[in-house]
């Protein structure tokens, strides 16, 4: 296992089981066999269990930490940001500093993007990402993505109403340039960057808008309103669209042009801007270069040069990763008194900062980055919860490395739009009862533009199957504790928890909306805070 708890000092220390067996027939295995075996593991009980009975294996292991599967190393990162997480908040709330513990929790979750979007940009360019467009759209495109640099999408949810989203979108070329006035900042190349954006409305109070800005050294342009469509649906865009987009966009479209030696038209921008690199909507013909020789396949040296030019774009920009996280460490504010506790934080940081350095050097890993990212962010925002912070450290973080968040969050403006949002988490429960509770939530409301959430649904789906289900209205008919439920999380936690604790935890890991709504009157924030104390017992009211 990754940790055990130290129940005398209240701290999370991390330890190393090695165990000594006779010799097996297990390792007289080869090195080549035993990685193979490696890549399918999918949970850390199977690594610990063959780590266990295998010497060769194990030794394996604990030298190489690249070798682990992604799925592992993410769960592995996951486990000490809980820890982190927990031991800052805690530590703040105790000291009333709450903005020190947020900072320094939102350096992690930046850090994690920083990494994360380096390791993705890495991947921009690879070999049968050059062979595989080149098949599908051509060598002009293929052309277009050995320069491509940078490739960032990103959206903006809830403006001007809660229905609403806006999808952005930026990409940055680098182009060819035999002058270096004309350059971007790069010696003998110009940088073409190009901005998108999409707005729509799930509740069909504003129309759809697509817009484009972008700029080359000097040479700036933008087109407003291009289109009322869906990018998705380029076959219905009007011609007359694709010919106002030319029109505004005419200095870029020359640039492109001069530098692609072929006729870049509205249409093939549209598509450019839209859908470039992956091409989710194919282009009715593939654009050829007038010249026969540069139509060819491309060769493994042009692509292992732009490559070469991407990885050092990158580290122009941010600096290595060993660079990032020394930095980020020493940006750590730590507010617990306690010596052997600021050990702990910083022991937890050194962890994190070895799966974040391993991460980001695997195909897979800027996928794990971006998700661990996501789950710092809600992480911080469950741990210091006025419900839940002042819970016991030790208390808080097995609540908490017991939960399994859902990837997909179900609050967004689809979700409002559509009078209903869900969301769901794995609680992972004590042998002997074993297995997992499954929990989940969904809250109707009346669809506006400002929801009001007026119905909410629990359910709680036992490791045997039996359901257990609890529907509360706003303010009618509020949530009540349920005594069974609590029973499982206290033989998990160790601790004697209430049955309303226990569904104000499930409701803050749920990110369920308006949740304080569907709770009786009397269990606010402030008869929360009273009311969790640690005694002799480690009883949590």
């Amino acid at each position: 296992q990754f940790a055990t708890t130290n129940n005398n000092n209240n701290i999370m220390t991390t330890t190393t089981t090695t165990t000594t067996t006779t010799s097996t027939p297990i390792d007289y295995l080869t090195e080549d066999c035993l990685l193979n075996i490696i890549s399918y593991f999918k949970h850390p009980s199977s690594i610990h269990a063959i780590s266990s009975s295998c010497k060769q294996f194990h030794h394996l292991i604990q030298n190489s930490k690249q070798l682990w599967p992604t799925d592992l190393l993410s769960a592995r990162a996951e486990y000490f940001i809980k820890q982190w997480i927990v031991l800052l908040v805690v530590a703040a709330a105790a000291t009333d500093k709450h903005n020190d513990a947020y900072t320094t929790c939102m350096t992690l979750v930046k850090l994690l993007e920083t990494v994360g979007t380096q390791a993705t940009r890495r991947q921009l360019i690879t070999h049968d990402k050059v062979q595989s467009t080149w098949e599908k759209h051509g060598p002009v495109v293929s052309q277009l993505l050995l320069w491509l640099r940078r490739l960032d999408e990103w959206d903006e949810n809830g403006e001007p109403r809660a229905t609403c989203f806006t999808e952005m979108k930026r990409i940055v070329l680098e182009l060819p340039c035999s002058s270096s006035s004309c350059c971007g900042g790069v010696e003998g190349k110009r940088v073409l960057e190009i901005e998108t954006r999409h707005f729509g409305d799930y509740g069909h109070n504003y129309d759809r808008e697509l817009s484009v800005k972008a700029k080359c050294g000097n040479v700036q342009a933008k087109c407003e309103c291009i289109s009322l469509m869906d990018p998705d649906d380029m076959d219905y865009v009007e011609e007359d669209e694709f010919v106002s987009l030319e029109r505004d966009m005419g200095p870029i479209l020359e640039i492109l042009s001069d530098e692609l030696g072929v006729c870049v038209d509205g249409r093939f921008f549209f598509w450019l801007c839209f859908h470039f690199p992956d091409g989710s909507c194919p282009m009715k013909e593939k654009l050829q270069f007038k010249e026969a020789s540069r139509n060819s396949r491309v060769s493994v040296g042009t692509v292992r040069s732009a490559i070469q030019d991407l990885h050092r774009s990158v580290a122009r920009e941010n600096g290595g990763v060993d660079e990032l996280l020394a930095k980020w460490k020493r940006s750590i504010i730590i507010q617990e008194r306690d010596e052997a506790n600021q050990t702990a934080v910083m022991e937890s940081a050194d962890m994190i900062s070895e799966c974040i350095r391993v991460l980001s050097l695997k195909e897979d890993g800027f996928e794990a980055l971006h998700t661990l990212s996501g789950k710092a962010r809600r992480l911080y925002c469950m741990a210091s919860d006025y419900g839940l912070r002042d819970a016991p450290k030790d208390v808080l973080v097995e609540l908490l490395q017991r939960t399994t968040m859902d990837a997909s969050r179900g609050y967004g403006p689809g979700a409002i739009a559509d009078k209903y949002v869900s969301c769901k988490v794995l609680f992972r429960c004590k042998h002997p009862r074993g297995g997992v509770m499954r929990v989940s939530c969904g809250v109707r409301g009346d669809g506006a533009s400002y929801p009001t959430w007026e119905e909410l649904d629990l359910e709680f789906i036992l490791p045997n199957g039996e359901r257990i289900h609890q529907r509360a209205s706003n303010p009618d008919n509020p949530l009540k504790g349920m005594d069974s439920i609590s029973e499982i999380v206290r033989e998990c936690v160790g601790a004697r928890v209430s049955p309303m604790f226990v569904v104000v935890f499930f409701l803050t890991v749920l990110e369920c909306p308006a949740a304080d709504c569907f709770l009786p009157e009397e269990y606010d924030y402030e008869v929360f805070e009273e009311v969790v104390e640690e005694v002799g017992g480690r009883e949590l009211h």
